[in-house]
C-alpha cells in the first residue's frame, strides 16, 4: 500500500469522526432504544433525540460525564493505538490510526452510555413524568390505573 493511499485512509478516518460526531445527535437515539425503553414512550424520533440530549446534558451538569468521557477517549486511545504503534509498515500504522480515530469516540461513548445508564434512565423517567406519564422514576414500572401512593412493583413512595 502506498503513502498516498496510506494517508487518504487517515484523512477519511478524520472526516468519518467529524460527521459521527455532528450526526450523532440524530442517530444515537436509535441504537440505544433498545437499552433505554423509556426512550419509547416519547412517540416521535424528534421527542426521542431531545429527551436524550436532555439527559445527557444533566450529566454534563454534574461534571462526572465530561471527565469521564475524556477519560474512556484515552483508556480506548491506549488500548487500540499501541496495537498499531508497533507495525510492520509505516502504511499498516496509518491505517490503524484511521481505524483509532473511529473506533475510540465510538467506544467512549457507548463506555459513558453504560457508565451512566442508571443516571440517564431516573432523567428520562423524571422527563415521562413531567410530560404526564405515569412512570416509577425508580423502577420505570407503568403506574397507568394505580390508586396507590406506592409502586406495586418496587415498594417506592410516589411523590
Amino acid at each position: 500500500m502506498s503513502d498516498a493511499l496510506s494517508y487518504s485512509l487517515l484523512l477519511v478516518a478524520a472526516i468519518t469522526v467529524m460527521i459521527l460526531m455532528a450526526t450523532s445527535r440524530y442517530f444515537l437515539p436509535v441504537f440505544v432504544s433498545p437499552i433505554f425503553h423509556e426512550l419509547l414512550s416519547f412517540g416521535t424520533p424528534a421527542a426521542r433525540r431531545k429527551s436524550l440530549w436532555r439527559a445527557r446534558r444533566e450529566l454534563y451538569k454534574l461534571g462526572r460525564y465530561r471527565f469521564t468521557m475524556a477519560v474512556t477517549a484515552l483508556v480506548w486511545s491506549l488500548i487500540v493505538l499501541p496495537v498499531f504503534a508497533f507495525a510492520p509498515t509505516p502504511s499498516f500504522m496509518v491505517v490503524g490510526v484511521s481505524v483509532a480515530l473511529v473506533l475510540c469516540p465510538i467506544a467512549s461513548t457507548w463506555t459513558n452510555i453504560l457508565l451512566f445508564r442508571d443516571e440517564l434512565r431516573t432523567s428520562l423517567r423524571k422527563q415521562l413524568r413531567e410530560a404526564g406519564v405515569p412512570i416509577c422514576i425508580a423502577c420505570g414500572y407503568d403506574l397507568t390505573g394505580s390508586v396507590s401512593e406506592v409502586c406495586s412493583e418496587c415498594g417506592t413512595r410516589i411523590r
